[in-house]
């Protein structure tokens, strides 16, 4: 490959390799030595590339590689970092302060060898063949080795095999009333605080082993259900040697359905600090279609959450840049935003539960409201589109197609809203 050509793939590329980076380092000046190291390399091995469609693969190996050796520097001056993200390594995800704590005080506990093969195989994503070149020890250690580190931090870290909170329920034959019951939401004195989001935005997850949910959509003014989806976590799994999991989605537009297959997956993966999505998977025209984080901007305009999909915090704090009060919406600065606008006083049926409000604005018409409870998981969601959303598509405004819906007035716009989801958290 000669130099022009290889600045022009560069420069299609970077985007993927500064994502692929960031997503194995977690410290900004590490991964951005990291990334000055694979780039140099390429420049200086560009001429071996015979074949120009191979640079994006190219360019990932010698990241990759370059990204293990970082962490086999770590292991052999037994810089062992005993960061959080050792907990999202070693156990089956980040939980509150309190555990992560408790993770690394059993870490702390084990013996420097115990210490540095899960450091090596866990956060440095390590295959065992290459552990054992690492250290100079045969395969057949690391696998022992590793064995009895596993063994010696479950007997001072018990691994949860159930989610923490409201018990566990069928994923796939949790049924919902035919009809949306009657909810009512009522401001409350009380502001409002922060909160600890860790679920999938859009679809109410939270990508840990064990998790699972279920929800429903509700058209408005009839209030009818048209559509269920119910989600689990299916087990690990990495994409371009992330690790996160698997999870599948199952579809039903009537509950009178049998069990059905998943119908759409998703891998996706939960830091301390930030929920994002990995890969997106579908059926389309009989065919299976696969998209990742690396791949084309189409991925990230679906289900890229960030700058370069670093990913949505999970510690949500009001930030005052959306301000409600009735049915005014004030939003300053530039949108998509989100924020906490209030406490509310969430009546669903017979039910009631003190949540917190979440509101985003979309830059394509669309606004939503999120109320979630305190410990953190979205009970009710709400759709409004901007009136003149889509107006080619439908024929006319929102407020002509659906004029008893409820509206509220942003930056002096109308917004009607469209549809709800409600999950079953909401029957806990």
């Amino acid at each position: 490959m000669d130099i022009t050509a290889f600045e022009q793939a560069l420069a299609e590329h970077r985007p993927a390799i500064v994502r692929f980076v960031r997503y194995r380092l977690t410290e900004r000046p590490d991964w951005e030595d990291v990334l000055q190291d694979v780039l140099l390399t390429a420049f200086q091995q560009h001429h071996t590339l015979r074949d120009a469609s191979a640079f994006k693969p190219w360019l990932i190996r010698i990241a990759r590689n370059k990204c293990n050796d970082y962490y086999r520097s770590l292991a052999r001056h037994k810089e062992v970092p005993l960061e959080d993200t050792m907990a999202t390594a070693v156990s089956p995800g980040p939980e509150d302060a309190l555990e992560q704590h408790v993770v690394q005080e059993a870490l702390a506990a084990l013996p420097s060898n115990d210490r540095q093969i899960l450091t090596l195989y866990y956060l440095g994503q390590q295959p065992q063949r290459h552990i054992a070149q690492t250290l100079g020890i045969p395969l057949g250690t690391v696998k022992s080795r590793l064995h009895n580190a596993r063994q010696a931090f479950r007997q001072l870290y018990p691994l949860p095999h159930a989610t923490k909170g409201a018990p566990l329920m069928d994923n796939t034959r949790f049924r919902f009333p035919e009809k949306q019951p009657p909810y009512t939401i009522t401001p409350l004195s009380t502001p409002p605080a922060a909160i600890r989001l860790e679920e999938l935005p859009g679809w109410f997850l939270v990508p840990r082993l064990g998790e699972h949910t279920n929800w429903a959509i509700y058209d408005h003014p009839a209030a009818t259900l048209t559509e269920t989806y119910s989600l689990a976590v299916t087990g690990p799994a990495k994409v371009h040697d992330v690790p996160g999991v698997a999870i599948g989605v199952t579809t039903r537009t009537s509950q009178q359905e049998p069990s059905a297959q998943a119908n759409r997956w998703f891998v996706a993966q939960l830091t301390p600090t930030h929920c994002r999505y990995l890969s997106e998977m579908h059926e389309e025209d009989g065919a299976t279609v696969l998209r990742t984080f690396l791949d084309s901007d189409d991925f990230l305009t679906d289900w890229g959450l960030g700058l370069d999909n670093c990913g949505r915090p999970v510690d949500i704090v009001p930030a005052g840049r959306i301000v409600r009060r009735g049915t005014s919406v004030t939003v300053s600065g530039d949108v998509p935003v989100s924020d906490i606008v209030g406490s509310y006083r969430l009546t669903i049926g017979e039910r009631t539960f003190d949540t917190v409000l979440l509101m985003e604005i979309e830059p394509d018409g669309i606004a939503t409201e999120q109320y979630v409870s305190k410990s953190g998981r979205t009970l009710f969601w709400r759709r409004f589109n901007r009136d003149d959303w889509h107006k080619e598509e439908y024929g006319k405004l929102w407020s002509k197609q659906l004029p008893d819906n409820e509206q509220f007035i942003i930056n002096g716009t109308t917004y009607v809203h469209w549809y709800d989801c409600l999950t079953d958290q909401a029957f806990c």
